[in-house]
C-alpha cells in the first residue's frame, strides 16, 4: 500500500521567496529560538512592507520548515554561501532542494517541467527499473 500524502498550501505561500530567504538568512542567528527570531523579524521590520501576519507566516511556515527543521544545517550552509557572496544559481538550486524535501508538489512540478522541456533520451533516467 502506498504512503498517504498530505498536501498543503505552503507551496503557494512560499513560492521561491529568494530575496526574503536571503534577508532572513543574513539576520538569523544560530541558537536563536524560532519565537525570538520571528519577534525580531517583526520588530526590526526585516521583510519590509508586508503585514505582520504575512511576515510571521513566511518565517514560521516557509523559512523554518525549509531551513531549520529537522535541524538548522540547511540554514547554516546557505548562510555560509551568502557570507561568501555565493548567492547565484547554486544558492537558488539549494533553496529549491531544501523546499522540495518538505513539499511533494514541488517535486511533482519539477518532474512535469523536466518531462515537458527535456529531450526524451534525458528522461530515460527517470524511469523506474524493475
Amino acid at each position: 500500500m502506498s504512503e498517504a500524502h498530505q498536501y498543503t498550501n505552503t507551496i503557494s505561500k512560499g513560492s521561491a521567496l529568494l530575496e526574503e530567504t536571503k534577508i532572513l538568512l543574513r539576520a538569523w542567528q544560530p541558537g536563536e529560538s524560532l519565537n525570538e527570531f520571528c519577534d525580531r523579524v517583526l520588530r526590526e521590520d526585516l521583510l519590509g512592507r508586508m503585514t505582520a501576519y504575512r511576515a510571521r507566516d513566511i518565517v514560521r511556515r516557509v523559512f523554518a520548515r525549509r531551513y531549520l527543521r529537522p535541524d538548522n544545517m540547511p540554514a547554516l550552509l546557505l548562510k555560509r554561501l551568502l557570507e561568501g557572496n555565493q548567492s547565484g544559481q547554486l544558492f537558488s538550486d539549494l533553496c529549491l532542494l531544501y523546499a522540495s524535501r518538505n513539499d511533494d508538489l514541488i517535486v511533482m512540478r519539477l518532474l512535469i517541467y523536466t518531462g515537458l522541456h527535456s529531450p526524451k533520451e534525458d528522461l530515460l533516467c527517470l524511469q523506474p527499473t524493475s
